[in-house]
């Protein structure tokens, strides 16, 4: 049997090439047809003239697949089900490898999905958190479990992203709260944004979120010790929009609001 041949590509560039220009028939696809069982060209001089075609008919070749796919999902599905399953630990593997490898190559590109489909993400997420409400609060409770070290060191280093991160959870999350949740939730951010302005002041300004009691209310103008200044929410999704009043007018002003809910 043939162990060595020459492509038929004067060009080859197949970097196994022998020095008498031959190469080894595991370098040829085979072909039933021929007589040596091989095809001309090697291996690599086919994938190059395949890019070559490829990349001259791209659209061409994207239409056909698209249509391809459209007519045999269920198929592909059953097919990559099966595939995944018969090579799930060498899939793993290469995943794991590849994001290892490209970390801000992945980070980018899921930045800028995100900001083109902001909207469309923050509906399926709100819709999948519905739908798994068990589910996450049992996978939150065990990595809490599990991290407490990790969670508690990350907290104290970084006070000032953990109250922003809240504030967008809360925002974002308020309109499924019961009212109680929300005034309670409110509150623990505007107290957490007070002690850090005390504590990070500059910080908090470059963070935008810096937040200073008066020491007079901003109903009667009673002067007053800023530790005594509380602060009324006219709105709870804000909750760093207050207005900082004593504790006479603040229960007006609650009472007022809940007035205008119940009216």
């Amino acid at each position: 049997m043939v162990q060595f041949k020459r492509c038929s590509n004067p060009r080859c560039t197949n970097p196994n090439t022998l020095e008498d220009g031959t190469l080894p028939i595991s370098e040829f696809h085979k072909d039933n047809n021929r007589k040596n069982g091989l095809v001309f060209r090697c291996k690599v001089c086919i994938a190059v003239q395949n890019a070559k075609h490829y990349a001259a008919n791209r659209d061409k070749f994207a239409a056909i697949h698209a249509e391809y796919r459209a007519a045999n999902k269920d198929k592909i599905i059953i097919s990559n089900a099966k595939y995944y399953v018969a090579n799930k630990e060498r899939i793993t593997t290469r995943v794991v490898k590849y994001r290892a490898a490209n970390k801000e190559k992945i980070a980018a590109l899921y930045a800028k999905y995100y900001a083109a489909n902001k909207e469309k993400e923050a509906a399926r997420a709100v819709k999948y958190r519905a739908a798994n409400k068990d589910k996450i609060a049992i996978s939150a409770a065990q990595y809490r479990d599990a991290n407490k070290d990790k969670i508690t060191k990350y907290r104290r280093a970084h006070p000032i992203q953990i109250l922003i991160n809240r504030i967008k959870t809360f925002e974002r999350h308020q309109a499924g709260y019961d009212n109680k949740k929300r005034q309670k939730r409110a509150g623990l951010i505007l107290r957490g944004a007070v002690h850090l302005s005390l504590e990070f002041p500059e910080k908090m300004k470059a963070a935008g979120i810096f937040i200073e009691k008066p020491d007079h209310c901003a109903e009667c103008d009673k002067k007053l010790p800023r530790r005594q200044c509380q602060g009324h929410h006219p709105l709870y999704p804000k909750p760093l929009d207050v207005i900082w009043c004593c504790q006479k007018c603040h229960s007006k002003l609650d009472a007022t609001r809940r007035a205008n809910v119940t009216g």
